[in-house]
């Protein structure tokens, strides 16, 4: 699960998201880096998000696993074998 902060262009249409493997990635990411990049300070929490492929937390660079990768599969595949026999 991400962590995504939505990136607005002046007319406030979404034109780019930034992916966070946690709430603390996301607020630590932007203190020092929001004149730089011209983006919006912290805005709120909006995590839990399910990503489909894996993303890299722009803040610590661990990833965040997608939910249709193979890993993701294998490991459904093992709980569903579990707890259905």
């Amino acid at each position: 699960m991400a962590h995504i902060r939505h990136i607005n262009d002046s007319d406030g249409d979404v034109v780019d998201l930034v992916y966070f493997c946690s709430d603390f990635c996301n607020r630590e990411h932007y203190p020092n880096g929001v004149a730089a990049q011209g983006l919006e300070p912290y805005g709120g929490w909006c995590g839990l998000v399910e990503v489909e492929y894996d993303e890299e937390c722009a803040s610590c660079g661990e990833v965040i696993e997608g939910s249709h990768t193979e890993k993701a599969k294998q490991r459904r595949d093992r709980l569903r074998k579990r707890l259905y026999g």
